[in-house]
């Protein structure tokens, strides 16, 4: 948890980095001794649909996310966060992890991770040769998904400055 300390410029669980967004999830099923490991990438999003599936609730159409019981069709999943007017949008997959820093002043920058090699995240692999299609592929990704664009909140920094904006 290094990073969340400082080593990744914040104190905070504001971030996408791994440490932050790789937490393990136990469930419990009563009166079953069936377990299971999943391997596959899934989502906190994931979490409701599992638990209607689990309650034998049909979920509604339209329902984002899917139940963890399922067969899994997504290779990757895709998050965004909002803290102090800037934006950080993530896709991970098995084999890479792309992070795009959206900054207030318009700019923004990419961290590219292999995440079998590079657990820590510790070798940013943006600008070194040969990774410059992962990274234009793994942007489309996200780009699909988010298919509008950044506009940083007006010089937020509280919870209750975002709520004035959009109340």
């Amino acid at each position: 948890m290094e990073k969340s300390f400082g080593n990744m410029g914040g104190i905070n669980h504001r971030t996408l980095y791994q440490e932050i967004i790789h937490i393990p999830l136990i469930i419990r099923v009563p009166n079953t001794n069936d377990g299971k490991r999943l391997q596959s990438i899934v989502e906190s999003i994931d979490i409701f649909p599992t638990i209607l599936h689990l309650l034998n609730i049909k979920p509604i159409e339209g329902l984002q996310g899917k139940d963890l019981f399922s067969e899994r069709n997504s290779s990757y999943a895709i998050a965004e966060r909002y803290y102090d007017n800037d934006v950080q949008r993530v896709i991970v997959t098995e084999k890479w992890k792309l992070i795009i820093n959206y900054r207030k002043d318009g700019t923004h920058e990419y961290e590219l991770y292999d995440a079998i090699q590079d657990h820590g995240e510790l070798n940013n692999l943006v600008g070194k040769e040969n990774y410059t299609v992962v990274v234009s592929e793994l942007k489309d990704l996200v780009d699909a998904k988010f298919n509008y664009s950044i506009t940083p909140l007006k010089n937020c920094t509280r919870s209750d400055d975002i709520k004035e904006d959009f109340y």
